[in-house]
Parts: C-alpha cells; sequence; structure tokens
C-alpha cells in the first residue's frame, strides 16, 4: 500500500511539473509574439509617418517607403 500511495504521488508530482513548465513555455511565447509585434508596429508606424509626408508634400516615394 505504501509503494502505490509513493508511486501515485510521484506520477502527480511529474504531471504538475509538466504543467508548470508548459505554462512557463506558453508565457515566454506569448510574451515573444507580443515583441515581435510590437517591433513590426514599431516599422510600421515609421513607414506611415514616411507615406504621409510624401503625401503632404506631393513627392515621389523612396525606395524603402
Amino acid at each position: 500500500m505504501g509503494a502505490e500511495t509513493t508511486a501515485r504521488a510521484t506520477i502527480e508530482q511529474a504531471r504538475t511539473q509538466e504543467r508548470a513548465q508548459h505554462d512557463h513555455w506558453l508565457r515566454d511565447e506569448r510574451k515573444r509574439a507580443a515583441v515581435l509585434m510590437l517591433e513590426v508596429y514599431d516599422r510600421f508606424t515609421i513607414a506611415a509617418s514616411k507615406v504621409t509626408r510624401m503625401f503632404d508634400l506631393e513627392i515621389e516615394a523612396s525606395s524603402d517607403v
């Protein structure tokens, strides 16, 4: 009976650790996705500003725009 209880506890501990590791991985992936999205948004904002200035000044767009 003691070995069975120990085995159940060991299985539960392994499951708990697996869930904790998965949750940590998921948090890291969400953080990475958020950072990438903000970096792209930053580049978009700069490009949108250049396009707006281009239309305001009625000039041709440069190749980077």
